[in-house]
């Protein structure tokens, strides 16, 4: 069998990340500050997406390399 890899994951959750940061922000200007938790929500995860993302890449990077 071939190994896939998760890339496209990543990328749906990235997606999930934009829209939760975006609708936070929207819900918490237009309708109450206590929506702003679903804005830091998508923050996180949107940080923590990009960061897999870059270590993925520089160990590819780095294997190629050598």
């Amino acid at each position: 069998m071939t190994r896939r890899e998760p890339a496209g994951s990543y990328g749906h959750l990235g997606c999930v990340a934009a829209l939760l940061l975006t609708g936070g922000l929207l819900l918490s200007l237009t309708v109450a500050e206590s929506w702003f938790w679903l804005a830091l929500t998508g923050f996180a995860l949107m940080t923590a997406v990009h960061a897999v993302k870059d270590v993925r890449r520089l160990r590819t990077r780095r294997s190629a390399a050598s």
